[in-house]
């Protein structure tokens, strides 16, 4: 008996020792106090019980929570080891599983920024099993059980992601949407570190808007906040320590969504506040006293008409009693008047100078007679000074590899000559002082001076764009100040000119050999290029992409004729393969290819090899 008990204790004390060893405890974790965000099925739904029942697991662990109708979870006291990376795993019946890798857990986090994170329905379980795709196999399960209600008996539960009640063509649209989509193929997720100690701003709402501005306004989120950082579409674009913030630079008909993180002295942030949707206006400043776009002293606006009679409004108010002077930098404005907070014309004392009192509300009203047109001002105190300003900037159209001429206007909306010379330096994507040139001349007030900038770096005097896309261009005058102007920081202009990799009409379309590999790219949904080829021989021709996802391939004859179909091969899981024209063509006969986007509306980046080969 004592040898059994001797053999017993030995045994449990065995089982502790390599519980220690392989197990070790962990005496460096950390309690998490939580880790929450917000899930969004990425369909249309009426009932908001379709963004409940997500499970949020930390893989590997026993730590998880369901999300409520309002797609929100939370997951509390979590032992976290320091450094140690995790997965989050988001899975619901019929949807295609999330995970978001190679997180560290340190303290409080939020999962997603201001969006929620999507997922996409449409992974139906088969045999009980779901396979990480959208794929055919999906297909049937739908085609099973489409058109039933509750009721019936072949209703499946998982196929109606709206939870109406009913598999119809809103399931099947919502499954369409990510089809032969995995779980490879989310996005990254934002992840932001959550300071308890700071409370997330509230209340955050629009007072109005226009199409370029919007005044935003939210309550304090605590005496302890040393400011607030205002977002539009992810990105920061002011800070303020105020409650309220004018926002200027909104594009007219553009949706932009909007929300507030509080800071501390240590630069510790909040949660983001609530966000809200502004879709600007398509007139880009009010029309009305009521809808006028406050403007500062000094500060260069751009507006545009959008017809006939159109008028834009903006309010003024002086900071000090003075003349004040109205430049127009760029535009032809058939009238702009002063008025004040009555209605009342202010009387100009000479060329647009007005006699203003500090405090008092001004209204600008510019008109055009012509349908369309942009213009640039700026209002500010009479000086004694030149002012220089770019008026315009004319960049040559051209292909890749081709020398792009760069024209600058600079006008003087001064209130004297400008005298003496100053150089014009062109900044091309991240690469400083590409282009140069030196203007000599004196530019009198309200006159403007056209510039060639034809000096650069290595001796050229055209840039030469080495890829296709979009390119930043800035332009910058007297960066030395050996002007004396009145504002010293207005003297930059930037803009953004598309360079394409081939021609994108029949007409310009560009000649090339049968047999030889193209190499390209379709940068967005409206890009594309078009090629000609002449067969030396009468025979069946293949051209194709191969790999190409986002592109189709097309073939024309002389007449701009769609000769034969496209066709796009898949392989057995339905993903595509290539896309290709087999067709007889006959010798010396021309004929043209184009590639463009496979569909507009859901339209990625590609680059594309094109390649052209006889059958036989």
């Amino acid at each position: 008996m004592r040898f059994r008990v001797k053999m017993c204790f030995i045994l449990v004390l065995c089982v502790f020792v390599i519980g220690i060893v392989v197990f070790p405890l962990n005496s460096n974790a950390l309690t998490i106090q939580k880790i929450c965000g917000y899930i969004e099925p990425d369909i249309t739904y009426l009932n908001s019980e379709a963004k409940s029942g997500f499970k949020i697991q930390i893989v590997g662990t026993t730590a998880s929570a369901i999300s409520d109708e309002n797609g929100y979870f939370q997951i509390n006291g979590f032992q976290s080891t320091p450094d140690l990376k995790y997965s989050l795993e988001i899975t619901k019946v019929g949807y295609l599983k999330r995970e978001i890798k190679d997180i560290q857990i340190n303290s409080s986090i939020f999962v997603g920024g201001a969006q929620s994170i999507l997922m996409w329905a449409g992974d139906m379980p088969v045999k009980g099993l779901q396979d990480d795709s959208i794929n055919m196999s999906d297909i049937i399960q739908i085609a099973k059980s489409f058109n039933a209600v509750k009721t019936d008996a072949n209703y499946n539960a998982s196929c109606d992601f709206d939870m109406d009640g009913s598999i119809n063509i809103k399931d099947v649209i919502a499954i369409s949407k990510h089809f032969n989509s995995t779980s490879d193929n989310y996005e990254n997720i934002e992840i932001s570190i959550i300071e308890e100690d700071l409370k997330a701003p509230e209340g955050l709402n629009s007072l109005w808007y226009t199409g370029t501005t919007v005044v935003l306004n939210w309550n304090a989120s605590g005496s302890n906040i040393s400011g607030y950082e205002v977002y539009c579409n992810e990105k920061v674009v002011g800070t303020t320590s105020n409650t309220n913030f004018v926002y200027y630079e909104m594009t007219p008909n553009s949706i932009n969504v909007f929300y507030i993180k509080a800071f501390d002295s240590e630069g510790k942030k909040s949660l983001p506040s609530n966000s809200i949707t502004v879709t600007a206006l398509a007139d880009d400043h009010g029309n009305t006293m009521g809808r006028a776009t406050p403007i500062e002293s000094g500060r260069e606006i751009l507006g545009a008409f959008q017809g006939v009679g159109d008028l834009d409004y903006f309010k003024f108010v002086p900071e000090k009693s003075g003349i004040y002077v109205f430049r127009t930098i760029r535009g032809y404005l058939v009238s702009s008047k002063i008025v004040d907070s009555n209605g009342i014309e202010v009387g100009y004392i000479n060329d647009y100078e007005y006699n203003l009192n500090a405090g008092y509300e001004y209204f600008i009203i510019n008109s055009s007679a012509l349908s369309n047109g942009e213009y640039r001002f700026l209002i500010r105190p009479k000086s004694i000074k030149p002012d220089l300003a770019i008026e315009d900037v004319q960049i040559a159209s051209v292909l890749v590899g081709n020398p792009a001429a760069i024209n600058v206007k600079i006008k003087n909306v001064g209130d004297v000559s400008s005298k003496g010379s100053f150089r014009v330096v062109v900044d091309i994507d991240d690469q400083k002082n590409v282009l140069w040139a030196d203007c000599t001349a004196d530019i009198v007030v309200g006159e403007s001076n056209s510039i060639q900038v034809n000096n650069g770096l290595n001796g050229i005097t055209d840039w030469i764009p080495e890829k296709s896309g979009s390119h930043k261009i800035i332009i910058n005058i007297d960066t030395n100040n050996q002007i004396d102007e009145i504002i010293e920081n207005n003297n930059s202009y930037a803009c953004n000119k598309y360079i394409d990799d081939y021609p994108d009409t029949f007409e310009t379309a560009l000649g090339i050999e049968m047999g030889k590999e193209v190499k390209g790219a379709v940068s967005n949904a409206t890009d594309k290029d078009y090629f000609y080829i002449v067969p030396k021989a009468t025979g069946v021709y293949q051209i194709e992409l191969p790999k190409s996802k986002y592109t189709n391939v097309y073939l024309y004859n002389s007449n701009k004729s769609q000769i034969e179909k496209t066709v796009i091969s898949y392989d057995s899981r339905n993903n595509r393969l290539k896309c290709y024209v087999k067709a007889m063509l006959n010798a010396n006969e021309k004929y043209y290819i184009a590639v463009k986007p496979a569909d507009v509306q859901n339209y990625t980046f590609e680059e594309y090899t094109l390649s052209m080969f006889e059958v036989q």
